[in-house]
């Protein structure tokens, strides 16, 4: 979390990465969440992958905002997030159904992915630091991956009732 804001760029993008990092971890709830009200075993094993490759940008995004944290011009003005806040502790920002259907749970997830991919290529583009950039770059091809993926599942469930194989997504 920021103390204050002031018109430099390493905030700037320490606001950025401060964002990313909850809507991953926002993510990772939810798929966590909903790998235990999916009823299909290939569904369960995809949104637990789902929620691992989330922890995985969780990471990498902290990473990133531990080194932007160093920089001189932004040295007593950035406060450490508390990373070990409970998961249930995070809003998903929305509510599921407790009678949801794998379909509405893959509608949910697709929005989801398109809002992340939505965000990082928006931001990408405004990135000031080349380091961000990149990453914001590789998570955004990673979210745009997630959200055709989970398409292709939905059309899968909607025509025969079935989820395909977790392959193409690198897990």
């Amino acid at each position: 979390m920021l103390k204050k804001h002031i018109d430099n760029p390493i905030l700037a993008m320490i606001a950025v990465l401060d964002k990313a990092i909850s809507m991953e971890r926002n993510a990772l709830k939810f798929y966590t969440s909903m790998a235990t009200r999916i009823q299909s075993m290939k569904g369960q094993d995809i949104f637990k992958r789902l929620a691992k490759q989330e922890v995985g940008h969780v990471r990498t995004l902290t990473k990133q905002r531990a080194e932007l944290s160093m920089h001189e011009s932004v040295k007593g003005l950035v406060k450490d997030i508390d990373y070990n806040e409970s998961l249930t502790e995070i809003s998903l920002g929305f509510e599921i159904d407790s009678n949801a259907t794998e379909e509405e749970i893959l509608t949910l997830a697709i929005q989801s992915e398109k809002k992340a991919y939505t965000y990082y290529q928006k931001k990408m583009t405004v990135a000031t630091d080349p380091s961000v950039k990149s990453l914001l770059s590789r998570i955004a091809d990673e979210e745009l991956k997630h959200w055709e993926y989970l398409k292709a599942q939905k059309r899968n469930i909607r025509l025969g009732g079935e989820w395909d194989e977790p392959v193409g997504l690198g897990f």
